[in-house]
């Protein structure tokens, strides 16, 4: 059995199994085989690569295994996501001036803050700055049995009546403040959102609800967190 060297989760509990290859972010996002990476350190100027080699040697087999819930959610956000694209594109397509029927897509908020906070953990070595966290406080919030809320918040920051677009682009970029990364400037599969790190959490730590509408039809789907 392969000895473990590397597990940013070495703090929150007992390491298991081998040394296992964590991607940088989940594989089930991306349906291609093959992926562009950009601003790694193995990838500075951007390469496209094999999906299953975009990963890292940064958790042991037992804590990589006990983040597929949160790798799941992300997924179905995803699908999520792609529905919400296709019904959109549909409605716009479509003749008459008929008011819409109000679609609901509901995803856990909690797994993906924690898979937002696992994915910024991942990238941290590639940040000018190191967080305004401690990592390790960092990966006790991602498996901690109280609520995350507490550590981590996400905020939209799509502008209203933005035209949607679908893709299979996740970007992470850090946020700085007075030599400190403070959060993180996400683009998930077209949605645009910041996550924010203790203590720069906003006052008002609303849920994500997004709602995504054709022009004189009303609301075609609202993908609520919950």
């Amino acid at each position: 059995m392969g000895k473990v060297v590397n597990c940013w989760a070495r703090e929150v509990s007992e390491c298991g199994g081998v040394q296992s290859r964590e991607h940088y972010v989940s594989s089930g996002i991306f349906t291609d085989d093959f992926i562009y990476l950009e601003g790694l350190s193995f990838a500075k100027s951007g390469k496209v690569i094999p999906k299953k080699r975009a990963v890292k040697k940064c958790l042991c087999q037992k804590h990589n295994m006990a983040l597929s819930s949160y790798d799941a959610e992300a997924q179905k956000v995803r699908q999520h996501l792609e529905y919400i694209h296709a019904r959109v594109e549909k409605v716009m397509g479509s003749a008459g001036n008929r008011k819409l029927i109000t679609h609901m897509k509901y995803a856990d908020y909690e797994f993906f803050c924690r898979w937002t906070l696992k994915t910024f953990i991942n990238f941290i070595d590639d940040f000018k700055y190191k967080p305004i966290v401690d990592t390790d406080d960092l990966a006790r919030a991602v498996f901690s049995e109280n609520s995350v809320l507490d550590y981590v918040a996400l905020t939209n920051v799509m502008p209203q009546g933005l035209d949607f677009q679908i893709s299979q682009i996740v970007q992470v970029s850090p946020l700085e403040k007075d030599g400190a990364t403070i959060g993180a400037d996400i683009v998930f599969c077209g949605l645009h959102f910041s996550m924010h790190l203790l203590p720069q959490l906003p006052t008002n730590k609303r849920k994500l609800k997004l709602t995504f509408e054709v022009p004189k039809r009303g609301s075609a789907v609202i993908l609520k967190m919950k």
